[in-house]
């Protein structure tokens, strides 16, 4: 029976991953999507002259790079800013959201549109949302029914303001903005330390729930939390419990620092996978790589691990 045990046990950590799940290149705020039997992730920045690099998984571990969706630089862009990427479907097409500095200098959202997930990707030609005083950053998609918005964050902290989550519609395409923006959400808990930003939304339960990043990037602090609305455009109320997901204890600890900017992917066998990435043990300012635990509802809140990143194996999440 022992050698039974020792056998399947062998095996399990064969079939399982350790993270991270895609250690080959800096690849920071990953926007993943599931489609076709496969995961698909879009990250920041890029290299060569090419920007936000296209990885692939069929277990959503073990990610390969297949593609970029941006070969050359928009032209309404200017280097070298070009962050947070997402994957979308909308109407049939795949929609990227992204954010770069437009040629006032000033940080903007833009969007470009395929209808094949590899590409190639044409961009609109001009910025998607803007916010002359501020910048704007780190764009999502918020689904109610048929409708979509696309939520960004108004990038104050660049000033020393305070930083907040705003809504606008988006037209069918995806690709226009109508209507004014609805205010969402700004930074109100003291471990944010002023930053809200790299916001993903799940409904579950009934519930619409707001996962967001607290905090700088650059630092050990970097964490993510939650909030909840019973309506898609909310209230928001953000878990007292915040942060659910945050470096183990940087004094002590050799674990993963700064885990942040997560995308939360149902996978085929209803589990949810949170996508997100975190500095090496010891190593802030290197490069930020991808990492996945699952997310477990339970009751009114969701959890991660006991509230930091894995560290042992864990099994495939399929």
């Amino acid at each position: 029976m022992k050698e039974i045990l020792l056998a399947l046990g062998i095996l399990v950590v064969a079939w399982g991953y350790t993270n991270p799940v895609q250690g080959e290149r800096d690849s920071p705020d990953p926007g993943v999507l599931y489609y076709g039997g496969a995961y698909y992730a879009v990250t920041t920045e890029g290299w060569d002259s090419h920007y936000f690099p296209i990885w692939k998984s069929t277990t959503g571990t073990n990610f390969t790079q297949v593609g970029w969706v941006f070969p050359t630089p928009p032209k309404w862009t200017v280097c070298c800013d070009y962050w947070a990427p997402e994957l979308h479907i909308i109407n049939g097409n795949f929609l990227v959201y992204f954010t770069a500095r437009s040629n006032n200098h000033m940080l903007a959202i833009g969007s470009a549109t395929s209808s094949n997930i590899l590409g190639p990707y044409v961009d609109r030609g001009s910025p998607l949302v803007t916010n002359a005083s501020e910048g704007v950053i780190d764009a999502t998609v918020l689904k109610d029914g048929a409708s979509n918005y696309i939520v960004y964050k108004v990038d104050g902290n660049a000033h020393g303001h305070q930083t907040e989550l705003w809504a606008a519609l988006l037209d069918p395409t995806g690709m226009k903005v109508v209507g004014q923006p609805i205010y969402l959400m700004r930074n109100d808990q003291s471990w944010e330390h002023g930053i809200i930003e790299g916001q993903w939304f799940v409904n579950q339960n009934g519930k619409y729930y707001l996962f967001y990043s607290g905090c700088g990037y650059s630092n050990d602090c970097y964490a993510v939390g939650v909030a909840m609305a019973d309506h898609p455009l909310g209230p928001y109320t953000k878990n007292s419990n915040n942060p659910i997901l945050k470096t183990r204890n940087p004094k002590t600890s050799k674990s993963w620092e700064g885990p942040g900017h997560c995308s939360v992917v149902q996978s085929p066998e209803g589990r949810w996978l949170m996508f997100y990435h975190a500095w090496p043990p010891g190593a802030i300012g290197t490069k930020r790589l991808m990492l996945l635990d699952e997310v477990i509802f339970e009751g009114v809140w969701p959890r991660v691990n006991d509230g930091s990143p894995s560290e042992s194996a864990k099994p495939d999440p399929g």
